[in-house]
């Protein structure tokens, strides 16, 4: 998280009102990903690689690691500060259900099962 810091600028970012009704709803996703070897051991998804992209993404939209808080106008601000970041929670799990099951029980939706 260091890196991430050293590489984001202290910066207000003003919001409108669309910004603010979007602001408080939580979507959360869960993305399921076949490993077409079908093998554990082939490493498919490299942790590494995935982390070092999730931390690019916070690098180009500093926004997604600021507070809400109010300006100095009276309006509604994310303060984006390297020294205190407010980082979305990322989490990679397995599980000992198979994705073959997860498709036969219909857990994924209908694109993502076409896409696969």
């Amino acid at each position: 998280m260091d890196e991430l810091a050293s590489t984001i600028k202290a910066q207000q970012i003003a919001l409108n009102s669309w910004d603010m009704s979007a602001s408080f709803t939580n979507i959360p996703y869960i993305y399921y990903f076949k490993n077409p070897n079908n093998d554990p051991a082939d490493n498919f998804m490299p942790l590494d690689k995935m982390r070092a992209s999730f931390l690019k993404v916070l690098e180009e939209f500093p926004i997604l690691v600021g507070h809400i808080t109010v300006g100095k106008d009276g309006r509604y601000v994310v303060d984006v500060d390297p020294h205190n970041l407010n980082m979305p929670e990322y989490l990679e799990s397995q599980s000992t259900v198979h994705f073959r099951d997860l498709e036969k029980a219909r857990a994924l939706p209908l694109d993502a099962k076409q896409r696969y």
